[in-house]
């Protein structure tokens, strides 16, 4: 008997002992600007579900915040085996929430589900094009095969390598699917309120508690699209966390005790892009450059940007695993004199009509920027005018302009980020002819990037990537305006934050005081 009492002592001590090094704690309450179209991370992509799905699904691959050097996360490491094949080994003792351990199975399931499982009708599957199958060596080990050389799987398997639980989601609907979480990360979610909040709260057996402790308990996730709103809630004490603060309320922040402001130069480019692939003005190269020209891009960066932003010259970010070029410092500075001389040369120099469309709110200073740049375009001679409207409504013109269905010569301002840092994100998605964001059709370019996306060779690689943002640059298919910086309002009192290079916000961050 007192042996079998000696036993349950050490348990009980053993067990209060991990809780205390497992010690999450209190509530953090948030502001976010967006939310995701669904929980489910293999249905359709976005940025608030890249940034929210990994607080439920772990990854099997993570960046370091400040290098963004891979490193295994779910996965406890993976290797190279061949130009177009890693192994990856799971990370001993990791189960779902509900205890249930992840296996390679669930790996297999979560990525096959994407290109096979047809009813789901998933968007995420271009990600996955170059991706053939997952062979299961074990329970914990597997190797992915992709079609050809792939330097860039492990940074997908970063952003889209989310591994869901194939035993917990079995027989349910996709709808079910959508509004729950079946993961194995830090965080389980217990309620959405759609357009309203998220709540989250600590998952007990996350394999990383150890290793991130004093991380919060619980977080009840606002909903506030307006920025002046987002501020509000901050200042006022509603929330201890706001993202994307613009610039024009900095001072304030930073005047109000106990907030502060941090700020930290990130990923996403501003640009504005132009619809070519309908002919008219707009397919005309000159008239692109000239456009180009006209955009007065340090004013843009210094007066509604407020020098929260890095002047850039090109579309893709320093974090990408390969394709950005360092080398690259113009791409067609503001010369008001050259782009009336280029419009005359295309032949347009009486001008035409053009619409311009903008999100409002999506971005900082979006509509203004579409307003400034519509008055500077004025100048050499384009009657030019703003679209400015919710991100639903500017999306949907998007799509109708790149399908022909609304007529009309048409540039917009947009942004891009690409947090994984997947060049054929990039590369396709703004400019290949089926790229979401792409209001383009070269042939030439299809086969430049296909090509280059499928060496092997890394230094090879990059010189072929290299040449596509040539191939941009030259034909003037977008204008970079600029690099953003990430600018967060923090209650000082309640936790510190631990900022990334990628505009992530990852729950681990997060230190309560």
């Amino acid at each position: 008997m007192r042996k079998w009492l000696i036993v349950f002592l050490i348990l009980a001590l053993s067990g209060f002992a991990v809780q205390r090094a497992e010690a999450y704690k209190g509530t953090l309450r948030l502001a976010v600007h967006g939310q995701p179209k669904t929980w489910d991370p293999g249905k359709t992509p976005g940025f608030m579900g890249t940034m929210l799905w990994p607080w439920t699904y772990d990854t099997l691959v993570q960046a370091d915040l400040k290098t963004g050097k891979l490193y295994g996360w779910l996965a406890e490491k993976f290797e190279r085996i061949s130009a177009s094949a890693f192994k990856f080994t799971l990370r001993k003792g990791a189960v779902f929430a509900d205890g249930t351990p992840v296996t390679s199975a669930d790996v297999k399931f979560s990525l096959h589900r994407v290109w096979e499982d047809k009813d789901l009708k998933s968007t995420v599957k271009s990600y996955y094009k170059d991706i053939k199958n997952v062979e299961i060596l074990d329970d914990r080990t597997f190797i992915i095969h992709a079609k050809g050389p792939m330097n860039d799987l492990p940074a997908l398997m970063r952003t889209w390598g989310h591994v869901i639980n194939s035993k917990a989601v079995k027989g349910l609907k996709y709808s079910q699917i959508a509004t729950g979480s079946y993961g194995s990360g830090a965080y389980i979610l217990k309620e959405w309120k759609k357009g309203q909040r998220f709540v989250m709260e600590a998952n007990p057996r996350w394999w990383g508690n150890k290793k991130y402790p004093n991380r919060p308990k619980k977080l009840v996730i606002r909903i506030i699209r307006e920025p002046t709103t987002r501020v509000k809630a901050l200042t006022t004490g509603e929330v201890d966390f706001a993202m994307r603060v613009a610039p024009q309320f900095i001072d304030k922040i930073n005047a109000t005790k106990g907030l502060k402001i941090l700020t930290t130069p990130s990923i996403r480019i501003y640009y504005v892009g132009y619809l070519t692939q309908h002919g008219g003005p707009m397919a005309n190269a000159k008239v692109r450059q000239a456009i180009s020209h006209a955009i007065n891009t340090p004013l843009i960066i210094k007066s509604l940007l407020q020098g929260r932003a890095d002047p850039w010259f090109q579309m893709i970010h320093q974090g990408m695993a390969s394709g950005y070029n360092p080398k690259m410092k113009s791409w067609y500075p503001y010369n008001v004199a050259k782009a009336k001389k280029l419009m005359k040369e295309s032949g347009f120099g009486k001008g035409f009509k053009l619409v311009m469309i903008s999100p409002r709110n999506t971005i900082p200073a979006d509509v203004q920027m579409c307003e400034a740049i519509v008055d500077m375009v004025k100048k050499i001679g384009i009657d030019a005018q703003c679209k400015a409207s919710s991100k639903r409504v500017w999306r949907g013109r998007f799509k109708k302009y790149k399908k022909g269905t609304l007529k009309g010569n048409m540039m917009f301002i947009a942004s891009y980020g690409n947090q994984g840092g997947i060049p054929g994100n990039s590369f396709r998605g703004v400019m290949a002819c089926n790229g979401k964001w792409s209001p383009h059709c070269y042939p030439e370019y299809e086969k430049m990037i296909d090509k280059a996306l499928r060496t092997a060779d890394s230094a090879l690689q990059q010189k072929r990537l290299e040449k596509a943002t040539w191939f941009m640059h030259d034909n003037a298919t977008h204008k970079p305006i600029a690099k953003s910086h990430d600018v967060y309002g923090v209650n000082t009192k309640v936790l510190d934050y631990m900022m990334r290079y990628d505009e992530m916000t990852l729950p681990w961050s997060f230190v309560m005081k």
